[in-house]
């Protein structure tokens, strides 16, 4: 079987299990035991079978057993266990994919015990913190200590990242680390990853308890590191955890504490932002840098080589380049880009895309690192203060994710000594700038810590999961839709409503409608008067193209509020999407009684009347509109159809050469008040010059005009002279 095959029957297995067909599940898990081809396996799954034929047989014979539901629920998950470890066994065999070609060489490689494990790491730390009291000739051998550590470091987030099911050592391990005063805060946020990616991977409670111990520590960084793990892995296995009353029991218990909801209610908010970090990605690189490339050579025009050389130019920035970038809307969209950075907003991940090919990321461990200045891999430029002190400010801002300031440092390393001494002049001038930046974010932090942290690390993550060189064989959980108040634990926490609001308004906000829609049709069942949440929902369903939906929504939503014009002019959209004229006619109308001088609700109200062929209306509608808005080229346009429809041609020829950029349907109908008008030479010309503009799309203009035949026979128009004025016309459009 191939490694999709594999997955699709484990994925087929999990949803019998947790669907209540145990029976159809034995049979598909048949068909990898005997992959497999294991006789303890095969031996594990026909005990477990036999046991529930068993428990069959006293249903069918009527034999009462309180105890038959959690006995149901035992088999659940014993046969879950069992279709994990099977699938795990039969993929570390037979699949090429990366996760599991890693664990045939990770189990290959002796591993050191535990107790060497942690002793190496909480010798590291101590010793670390007297490294500043080396010698110049000791420092080679520190930094292959540090390279030591670092290999070490690597090798148990693997063996916590590739071990499928916790066993005691496992467990040890990270109870250990994480109690340990020794063990270094950095080293402990990069195994929370492990646990959390090899969670991902594959489901283990015992995994689980480890996030919920970490989530307990006192440092934000392993907390928050924690909690969004827990929070990721909770929604990848929601269904699942139903048979797990540990794993929501501990989180239940988070969820009693308030301070707690509001760190899990903000913690949402940034996994869920990370959803439109590609569309922004896509913006910026197809809107944002397009336009400052085209101001860039008008910029240079401005500065000559002369103002170059003048060290005025670095401080005093010219006034003409402000009113440049007024004029070509680079204000605007510098001002956005800074307003999604404090927001919050992804908006380097472009920048950075091309910079996770350096060997430093081909080790999973070092995409999860926080950003550590003593680690071996960039410890280099940092040795010098100058540099330190240059570089060292915008490495402690929250600008960039942790993943980001490895990138930056691993190319700065292999650019050119000149280049350096550049880039380094230029930090040093904005040295004052920088360091106002690390201030506010020290205020930032203070306040916001938190989100800040978990930020951060969402961005980590998601750079793993969508620029790994092998991205494609992880199960990406950033392709998930969120919606976490789905959630079975979330359904008791205090002030539910406001948390699944929150979310439900970031989503809308961020224009995710099918998740808002998902929270706003929970939240109007709830508060069935509230206006503004059947507003949202309507326009939602518009979105998705459910005008009917949208409608209702719509409708209710004026039954709270009927002076809403909004709300009306979007019932009247919905109900000509639908092609029911007459009910957005009626809309209109109502909305006019609100506003009966806005124009496009009269532009409105004319179309309505049209496409009732309500005529004689429609052309009422179009003079009142054309004697308040003169020269509106929509207007003379829709004045000119109703008066050629109506008969009144003089009428609808004088307002078709009213209009100044006619289109080829433009000049169709000035071909047809002509040909209407016995001016049949001119009606030639008409067409012609329409079939110009189509550039010899003949198709296009016969369909057109086999529409409109009928209403050129009621003018009196010879049928069988059409035939020959056409021609006539297309001799004419290839002159």
């Amino acid at each position: 079987m191939t490694h999709k095959e594999i997955i699709s029957t484990y994925r087929e297995i999990c949803n019998l299990i947790l669907n209540r067909q145990i029976k159809s599940s034995f049979d598909k898990l048949d068909v990898l035991v005997s992959s497999l081809q294991n006789g303890a396996w095969a031996d594990r799954k026909e005990e477990l079978e036999t046991n529930y034929k068993f428990m069959l047989q006293y249903t069918a014979n009527g034999v009462s057993d309180p105890q038959q539901e959690s006995i149901y629920a035992s088999i659940q998950l014993q046969a879950l266990d069992l279709a994990d470890c099977v699938t795990d066994a039969l993929l570390e065999r037979d699949s090429s994919n990366f996760v599991y070609s890693q664990k045939r060489i990770f189990c290959i490689n002796n591993q050191p015990d535990i107790e060497s494990i942690i002793k190496e790491l909480e010798s590291f730390h101590l010793n670390e913190s007297l490294a500043d009291l080396l010698q110049e000739s000791q420092i080679a051998s520190n930094e292959d200590y540090c390279k030591n550590h670092d290999r070490l470091l690597s090798g148990t987030f693997n063996r916590l990242w590739l071990t499928s099911k916790y066993k005691s050592d496992e467990t040890e391990l990270c109870r250990r680390l994480f109690e340990s005063p020794s063990f270094d805060v950095t080293d402990k946020c990069v195994l929370v990853s492990s646990v959390t990616l090899g969670l991902m991977q594959m489901f283990d409670e015992a995994k689980f308890n480890i996030l919920f111990k970490a989530f307990a520590d006192s440092d934000a960084l392993i907390r928050q590191r924690a909690l969004v793990g827990i929070l990721l892995c909770m929604y990848i296995y929601q269904k699942r955890l139903e048979l797990y009353p540990n794993v929501t029991g501990q989180f239940n218990c988070i969820l009693s504490d308030k301070s707690n909801v509001d760190n899990v209610k903000n913690t949402v908010i940034q996994i869920i932002r990370s959803k439109e970090t590609e569309g922004l990605t896509k913006k910026i690189k197809e809107e944002f840098i397009p336009d400052m490339m085209k101001v860039s050579p008008i910029i240079q025009e401005k500065i000559n080589l002369k103002d170059l050389m003048d060290e005025s130019l670095f401080v005093d920035k010219n006034p003409e380049w402000e009113e440049l970038f007024d004029k070509n809307g680079i204000t605007d969209k510098i001002n956005q880009f800074t307003e999604l950075q404090i927001e919050g907003a992804d908006v380097f991940l472009g920048t950075f895309s091309s910079m996770k090919n350096y060997p430093f990321f081909y080790d999973i461990c070092n995409w999860f690192l926080p950003f550590k200045p003593t680690h071996s891999a960039v410890k280099e430029l940092f040795k010098d203060k100058e540099i330190e002190n240059a570089f060292m400010p915008m490495m402690r801002a929250s600008l960039l994710c942790n993943s980001d300031k490895y990138s930056l440092i691993l190319s700065l390393l292999e650019l050119p000594a000149s280049y350096k001494e550049m880039m380094m002049k230029s930090l040093n001038m904005q040295k004052g700038q920088l360091e106002d930046m690390a201030a506010d974010d020290k205020i930032l932090q203070k306040f916001n810590n938190a989100n800040t942290i978990t930020n951060q690390y969402v961005q980590d993550l998601y750079r793993f999961f969508r620029l790994h060189s092998r991205k494609k064989e992880f199960s990406d959980p950033f392709k998930l839709s969120f919606k976490f108040h789905k959630l079975p634990s979330f359904q008791n926490i205090e002030d539910r409503a406001s948390v699944i609001r929150f979310w439900g308004e970031f989503f809308f906000s961020k224009n995710f409608f099918e998740e808002a829609l998902s929270v706003f049709e929970e939240l109007k069942e709830e508060f069935p008067l509230d206006a503004e949440l059947h507003q949202k929902t309507g326009y939602c369903y518009q979105q998705a193209l459910e005008f009917e939906k949208a409608v209702e929504c719509y409708r209710q939503a004026y039954l709270i509020k009927p002076d809403n014009i909004w709300n009306l002019k979007k019932i009247a959209f919905c109900y000509r999407k639908l092609g029911d004229s007459q009910n957005a006619l009626n809309a209109y109308l109502d909305a006019e009684h609100i506003e009966p001088d806005d124009l496009s609700l009269q532009l409105n109200i004319g179309q309505c009347h049209l496409e009732l062929k309500q005529y004689e209306e429609a052309l009422s509608v179009f003079f009142k509109i054309e004697y308040l808005s003169p020269n509106n080229p929509k207007v003379r346009r829709s004045i000119a159809l109703c008066s050629f429809l109506t008969g009144k041609v003089e009428q609808a020829k004088k307002y078709y050469n009213k209009i100044e950029d006619k289109t080829y349907n433009d000049w169709i109908s000035i071909g047809h008040t002509e040909l209407c008008l016995n001016n049949r030479n001119e009606a030639v010309n008409a067409y012609a010059q329409s079939m110009r503009m189509l550039n010899g799309n003949t198709d296009k203009f016969d369909e057109i005009f086999s529409y409109d035949k009928k209403y050129l026979l009621q003018n009196g128009v010879n049928p069988d002279e059409l035939p020959l004025i056409l021609d006539k016309a297309r001799y004419e459009a290839q002159c």
